[in-house]
């Protein structure tokens, strides 16, 4: 196997939370999350390979290849319930690993929650990473309001960032959708936007209606990209109540995978 669990995940729990980060980002975005999260709701963050605590590990570069590895690896703990939350570039790993789970007839989450990204029909509408030039980058990057200029100005900085921001472009690029017709889940889907995000418009946050046979609701917080951080306990109580029915008595954990 290419890319390892690093941390065990805890085999008795009534329901854990796996949450998938953002392009350029790691498993720490959530670390607020395990602080504020009540009922005993287990907070799981996903730690992809090339980043923080596993940043001399391959990044995936390939967006099915990364979907494959996590649905081997995640597998055995999707046995219990269990619901996912991911963010950006994030919302889209967790909608094709609900995919690829449905497929395979195994069991699916009992909510999905997706933030900051359009619906996954919508076509990628901005320029290749392979092909962007460094202040075509820093540009596309200012909109996302998730780095500081400061940031974008250091040039040690921006050496190291820059590598991890473009092969996470680029599992955006590789991602392939098939046909809604044949695609909608059978799960509920929340879908979550910020008013004032430059990358993202709410049409696109709307169009996640089409992906789920089942519940759908959307909700909008005033903010852009990046609402996770300015919004963090509003966004956490909403998920919180949607999944309070399932939710007994659960230790936190912190999961690292690839």
């Amino acid at each position: 196997m290419k890319y390892l669990i690093t941390r065990a995940i805890p085999k008795q729990t009534d329901i854990r939370l796996f949450c998938f980060h953002y392009a350029g980002g790691g498993a720490s975005c959530f670390n607020h999350w395990k602080t504020l999260a009540k009922n005993d709701l287990a907070i799981c963050p996903i730690q992809l390979p090339g980043r923080e605590s596993r940043f001399r590990e391959p990044r995936f570069t390939d967006f099915q290849e990364m979907i494959d590895e996590l649905y081997e690896q995640l597998a055995p703990y999707l046995q219990q319930d269990y619901a996912f939350y991911g963010h950006s570039l994030g919302a889209l790993i967790a909608y094709a690993l609900a995919q690829k789970l449905h497929a395979a007839r195994e069991k699916l989450p009992v909510a999905l929650f997706v933030g900051a990204h359009r619906a996954p029909h919508l076509p990628y509408r901005f320029p290749s990473s392979t092909t962007m030039g460094l202040e075509e980058l820093k540009k596309l990057l200012s909109q996302y309001e998730g780095i500081s200029q400061h940031i974008l100005d250091n040039h040690e900085w921006m050496e190291v960032l820059l590598p991890i921001i473009k092969d996470d472009l680029s599992l955006c690029e590789t991602y392939k959708h098939h046909p809604i017709s044949i695609n909608a889940l059978p799960c509920p889907l929340y879908a979550f936007g910020g008013l004032s995000d430059r990358m993202v418009s709410q049409v696109e946050i709307l169009a996640w209606g089409q992906h789920t046979s089942k519940e759908f609701r959307s909700h909008f917080y005033s903010g852009g990209h990046f609402f996770l951080k300015s919004h963090t306990e509003e966004l956490l109580n909403f998920i919180e109540l949607t999944l309070q029915n399932h939710i007994k008595s659960i230790p936190q954990t912190y999961l690292s995978v690839a």
